[in-house]
């Protein structure tokens, strides 16, 4: 493995050690000695700067989070001339193109026996990525397309068609009937409008 370290941006070669390490095998094998192997540092300087294992972790996390939110909010502001279900896809294509982009962030961003899941800036991160995704559905609401008895179950409903697509293509079991990310995409794009289905009508 590389060693990157380079003084005075301690804390954020800290986090690309995570990074890396995720990448190439997994969480598990984040500890404070690979860490500070791959950052080329003591062991000391991941407490200095992160108090422990968890805190760094922690941060690692909501540095996920928060590029999740830029991707789905850039993928919303991005589709403002097309219909609310449009959006709604784009929105949920952006989910998979972020999984796959930031695959080692997305490993460890749902895991929360390796982070502190109370930790405030995690809390505001995490819920500010979910925000974006309730406010596409608020609008499908609001252009008559869903009720607003179902609108809140429509954004968990996406949220867990999608995030179990990055999942499963992440724990490798859809090796065996989806060869490609491209083809995940394709999984994607054929469900979210079957979500819009569901939807579409009033509960009963």
């Amino acid at each position: 493995m590389s060693i990157r370290y380079h003084h005075g941006n301690l804390k954020s070669e800290l986090l690309h050690a995570v990074e890396e390490l995720v990448e190439a095998n997994g969480v598990r094998s984040v500890t404070a000695r690979s860490v500070a192997d791959v950052a080329g540092v003591s062991h000391t300087a991941l407490n200095h700067h992160y108090g422990s294992m968890a805190g760094l972790l922690t941060a690692f996390v909501t540095e996920g989070f928060v590029a999740l939110t830029r991707t789905l909010q850039a993928a919303h502001d991005h589709a403002s001339e097309v219909d609310a279900l449009e959006r709604f896809r784009r929105i949920g294509m952006a989910y998979l193109g972020f999984a796959e982009e930031h695959s080692a962030h997305f490993q460890v961003m749902f895991q929360a026996s390796y982070f502190d899941s109370e930790d405030e800036r995690y809390l505001v991160a995490s819920v500010d990525a979910y925000e974006v995704l309730a406010q596409s559905a608020t609008e499908l609401v609001e252009a008559g397309i869903a009720s607003t008895e179902n609108f809140e179950s429509l954004a968990i409903l996406a949220w867990a068609a999608v995030h179990g697509l990055a999942v499963l293509w992440h724990q490798g079991s859809l090796d065996t009937h989806v060869v490609s990310f491209p083809a995940l995409s394709d999984a994607g794009e054929a469900t979210l409008p079957l979500l819009g289905a569901l939807i579409s009508s009033p509960s009963s």
